[in-house]
């Protein structure tokens, strides 16, 4: 990355950032056929981190940890290089600024029902006034005695 105007070298993630807890684990993905390798190292803090996902991945070993949209990476150190088994990889430490004002499940799913409920008593309503504009019509009144349907 470039320092910007302010000298750091800062990007945010707009989606979902996938990582791995397993060094070993984020090597494999390495593809020499792309360019040089770059391998980001983070610390995560009691504040800034991801949720361990493994216990519902289709690949518990990747040990994987789920970052957030909006997360901002940022390079707090001085890249290095490693000589791997798959040859040469850069490896940069990074600090992650985890995006604290976005809602949790929980959060989305009661706004999510509470505008269901709005939605269906708007329906309601809707229906109500209806029926009652038109209680004239027979076909909206109440049937005085059951009436068996049958399919012509």
């Amino acid at each position: 990355l470039i320092p910007d105007q302010y000298g750091c070298r800062a990007a945010v993630e707009g989606s979902f950032l996938s990582t791995s807890g397993d060094k070993e684990q984020a090597m494999g993905y390495i593809d020499h056929a792309k360019g040089m390798p770059q391998l980001f190292v983070m610390r995560f803090g009691s504040i800034n981190r991801g949720a361990d996902i493994s216990w519902l991945s289709y690949f518990p070993g990747e040990k994987e940890i789920l970052l957030p949209p909006l997360s901002c990476l940022e390079v707090v150190g001085t890249s290095r290089y490693e000589h791997t088994a798959k040859g040469l990889v850069r490896v940069t430490p990074i600090g992650i600024n985890v995006n604290l004002k976005g809602r949790t499940i929980e959060e989305l799913q009661a706004v999510r029902k509470n505008l269901l409920m709005q939605m269906a008593d708007i329906a309601m309503s809707q229906v109500s006034a209806f029926v009652q504009h038109n209680s004239e019509n027979r076909f909206l009144r109440p049937a005085t005695e059951p009436r068996l349907l049958t399919a012509i």
